[in-house]
């Protein structure tokens, strides 16, 4: 909101969740991922706690409609059909890998590594593991010095296709700079 510079703004969530009226669904393989639209109205006012209550209550209700495609939601919308409904995502990670999932009989997965590649200009990914992980992947046409000021230091990110590692110095890296 701060970089926008308006107190209103909407952002992309990805839920995943197979739709209970899908006959089947518990039998099929793969992922069921859908990225919809949130509106976020963010008051200097009010707390981060109250913030983070009020997203809480918005995903909740979103979460009854995971499955609506975003050619319907657009086709819903007062936006024209070519507008993005949003060019930021953000993605919660709410599965946990096993330890048992990192043994297969005498082999073992050392190091698990799952690139993030999204075709959003901007995504923020949180891995709530043993430490909270922020992952910021960025495509390198909107990676700049001013935009990624805002970073905290010590941040992951990526950009593009390519993991670059932490984000130092305030500034998010771009492979030629690695």
């Amino acid at each position: 909101a701060h970089h926008s510079s308006t107190d209103d703004v909407v952002f992309g969530a990805a839920f995943s969740g197979r739709p209970p009226e899908l006959e089947g669904a518990g039998c099929i393989v793969g992922h069921f991922v859908n990225n919809l639209p949130v509106r976020a109205r963010i008051s200097i006012a009010g707390s981060l706690v109250e913030f983070v209550r009020q997203m809480h209550g918005q995903f909740a209700q979103l979460a009854e409609h995971q499955s609506t495609s975003l050619s319907d939601i657009q086709s819903s919308s007062e936006l024209p059909w070519n507008a993005r409904l949003f060019s930021t995502l953000l993605v919660f990670q709410n599965y946990v890998v096993s330890e048992a999932a990192t043994h297969l009989g005498d082999v073992a997965i050392t190091a698990l590594h799952a690139p993030v590649r999204t075709n959003y200009p901007l995504t923020l990914v949180v891995n709530p593991s043993a430490t909270l992980s922020l992952t910021l992947v960025a495509q390198p046409h909107i990676t700049n010095n001013s935009a990624a000021a805002a970073v905290p230091p010590g941040t992951t990110a990526a950009c593009g296709d390519q993991d670059v590692g932490s984000v130092c110095d305030g500034g998010v890296a771009t492979p030629g700079s690695r």
